[in-house]
């Protein structure tokens, strides 16, 4: 049978690592979080007509994907489109 010691350098390490590790989780879940509430924007943008009106509607409802936006364009009257990032 094999007993294990550990010694306080030990458990000062130990204690250390946890430490850094919930540290490092705060800092993920807040960089994440802060990263979900200012999280850009996509929207379509009439690009052929030399400004940045973007199609009707979609600043208040932002298409998530290239597909949604292309819907967006389409039913707007945008022939060219980009998403744009805010």
């Amino acid at each position: 049978m094999f007993t294990f010691m550990r010694s306080h350098e030990d458990h000062g390490l130990h204690s250390w690592y946890k430490g850094a590790l919930a540290l490092n989780a705060l800092l993920w879940l807040i960089l994440s979080l802060s990263g979900c509430s200012s999280s850009g924007k996509e929207y379509v943008v009439d690009y052929t007509r030399g400004n940045d009106s973007t199609a009707e509607g979609s600043r208040d409802r932002p298409c998530q994907t290239e597909m949604q936006c292309q819907k967006l364009a389409e039913r707007d009257g945008v022939q060219s489109y980009w998403m744009v990032y805010q």
